[in-house]
């Protein structure tokens, strides 16, 4: 084969299987012969800003699972596994290395539950480090195995993760499984409420959308700056551009919300203050609300939101009771 530039049209070709087998065996003798050529096939794939076009979209929504089809059936694994993580920014999906019948390695597993109006930052293992929010639940092994590194989260973390392209990092949720190499990214998925998201701040990431039965209703993959939001309830999935800021407040032990409803940013408070939040009334639950506080105490919170909408509270203890 000629050099790269000449052939990127047939490579392209290739992922979306649309090569000969006379193409295919080229390309995979073309790829054995240099190992160098995965370097600059990463290079050209990410000048051609393939990840933004529509070829992009065919390849998340169905080509993917052509191809890995494929790789299994004409005995090209590792070659197209290499390509495969290049076009989608060194991701590897989590379905290939769950093979079935392989040997699972025990794991002695540790637990962390952060109580509500704290957190936590923890260090991995592999260097990996865990800003963990409020009433949060981290399950993670001691030890990674050979092969993955699998955590489990109930609850908002945020994760910058070292990078091993041989050792794929896999957050397991209720409702995702977020899969990556090594990257930055924020995961929220509290039990009890209807949204589950993911927001990538840096690098690539592979978001398995799972149903309560565990099976998977769909797969987005994301680029920085993006947000996919799981509606539980409807199963719908929705990924647009978000305010990186806005998305990351916690971190920063600020409170931030945009137009949210009363109910939604009670839960909020509740985590923020470690108090429950009882509404007896129904008025103003649903009534939507914008703002930003970080050294606010709660009541000066509260007064703040009465500036905006009629209601009363009484705080006992930890216990925050709203009504008309």
């Amino acid at each position: 084969m000629k050099n790269l530039d000449f052939d990127k049209q047939l490579l392209l070709k290739f992922l979306l299987k649309k090569t000969s087998s006379e193409e295919d065996d080229q390309i995979r003798t073309w790829l054995e012969e240099d190992k160098g050529r995965y370097n600059e096939l990463d290079k050209l794939l990410r000048a051609a800003s393939i990840m933004e076009s529509d070829n992009d979209q065919l390849w998340v929504k169905s080509d993917k699972k052509r191809v890995l089809s494929r790789i299994k059936s004409r005995n090209m694994r590792r070659t197209i596994l290499r390509v495969a993580a290049v076009f989608i920014g060194l991701l590897i999906v989590s379905s290939i290395f769950f093979i079935p019948g392989e040997q699972q390695e025990l794991v002695q597993e540790q637990t962390i539950q952060v109580e509500k109006g704290k957190k936590e930052v923890i260090t991995l293992a592999d260097g990996t480090k865990v800003w963990l929010a409020s009433d949060t639940k981290f399950v993670y092994p001691e030890q990674f195995s050979e092969n993955k590194r699998i955590v489990k989260l109930e609850g908002q973390a945020y994760f910058e993760v070292v990078h091993n392209e041989n050792k794929p990092f896999v957050v397991k949720t209720r409702n995702a499984d977020v899969n990556v190499l090594g990257t930055t990214f924020n995961v929220k998925a509290y039990p009890k409420e209807q949204f589950a998201s993911t927001v990538l701040i840096d690098g690539s990431v592979n978001v398995a959308l799972k149903d309560n039965a565990n099976g998977v209703v769909g797969e987005r993959l994301l680029i920085p700056g993006q947000k996919c939001t799981f509606n539980k309830h409807s199963q719908e999935i929705e990924v647009k551009n978000v305010d990186l800021k806005h998305e990351l407040a916690w971190r920063e032990n600020r409170l931030s919300f945009r137009h949210e409803t009363f109910m939604e940013i009670a839960q909020k408070i509740e985590r923020h203050y470690n108090v429950r939040i009882i509404f007896e009334t129904e008025n103003i639950s649903n009534k939507r609300l914008t703002g930003k506080f970080q050294k606010e105490t709660l009541s000066e919170v509260l007064e703040t939101f009465q500036e905006w909408t009629s209601f009363e509270f009484t705080i006992n203890d930890s216990t925050v009771i709203i009504k008309d």
